[in-house]
């Protein structure tokens, strides 16, 4: 599982600045929007870094398809060559993988934050 990337009062700050965007005042929202992408930017983060899709569970007839789509999608750069291979092959896998196909893609997502 990877480290948080924010420490929770970092964390809280920049939740609060989000907040600001429901403003009835468009100067607020854009000095709010302004100072959000600021503060990502100076702790040397992207947005995709930040806000990330929730995994499917590796489970059922088709969930890890769907986790082998969410880490090539959202950390298809941060692989290692052999897992890069191997999770782009079972995007379009016929069949069942088998056990220890499943545990290796398990493992794999769970170094991104994926159960």
């Amino acid at each position: 599982m990877t480290l948080p990337l924010l420490e929770a009062d970092e964390a809280t700050r920049l939740v609060r600045l989000l907040g600001m965007l429901g403003s009835a005042h468009d100067g607020e929202v854009l000095n709010a929007a302004r100072m959000a992408d600021r503060f990502v930017r100076e702790r040397g983060l992207m947005w995709t870094q930040i806000i990330q899709p929730k995994p499917a569970e590796v489970t059922g007839a088709d969930g890890w398809r769907t986790m082998a789509r969410w880490i090539i999608s959202n950390f298809g750069d941060e692989l290692r060559e052999k897992e890069a291979a191997f999770v782009g092959q079972m995007t379009t896998w016929r069949g069942m993988p088998t056990e220890k196909q499943q545990a290796w893609l398990k493992t794999i997502a769970e170094r991104f934050g994926g159960r």
